[in-house]
């Protein structure tokens, strides 16, 4: 997976006419690394993932579910698992080319997350459990239905409160290049 993750970051530089030089800069990560990351060599973080992803104007989930075949209808037991880290999962709720995609985060420990700012808006509503959204100096402390929207290009952190595991699903607009 991370060679085709790295392929995809390197034609998506190249098709932005950025150097490595260029995109090190943008992403405040060493030239050596993301060499690496093209080629399939080293792993990514999510935060580094998210660098990246934002300094070539893309989201993470455009990125990974790229080369998805379109399908209407994503059953539960079929999402495919984006990412996943100590304590978070990442479901993919749509897949292939479309405008919008969604995202289901599974929180299950009670360490703070940061996320990093995305490219897109996103609107988030929690499923089950409940959790702390942090972003522009505000608290929200979000429980079963509650719905926030995070304006584009805005850092943000999370941590869940719930005993259960918090589940949330995520939207975002991701804006074609034409």
């Amino acid at each position: 997976m991370d060679m085709q993750i790295g392929s995809k970051i390197k034609n998506l530089r190249l098709s932005q006419n950025l150097t490595l030089q260029e995109l090190a800069d943008k992403t405040e990560l060493s030239v050596g690394y993301l060499s690496l990351v093209e080629r399939g060599k080293t792993s990514l973080t999510i935060i580094n993932l998210q660098k990246i992803c934002n300094a070539l104007n893309i989201t993470m989930s455009e990125l990974l579910l790229s080369t998805e075949q379109d399908i209407l209808l994503v059953r539960e037991k079929d999402r495919k698992l984006i990412y996943e880290e100590e304590g978070v999962c990442y479901e993919a709720m749509t897949s292939g080319n479309r405008s919008l995609t969604g995202i289901c985060m599974i929180v299950s420990d009670y360490n703070t997350h940061v996320s990093n700012m995305h490219v897109s808006d996103e609107i988030g509503t929690i499923i089950n459990g409940s959790m702390i959204v942090v972003f522009d100096n505000n608290e929200y402390e979000l429980f079963e239905g509650d719905t926030l929207f995070i304006p584009a290009h805005t850092n943000h952190s999370f941590r869940k409160t719930s005993r259960k595991e918090c589940v949330s699903y995520w939207t975002y607009n991701i804006r074609r290049r034409d």
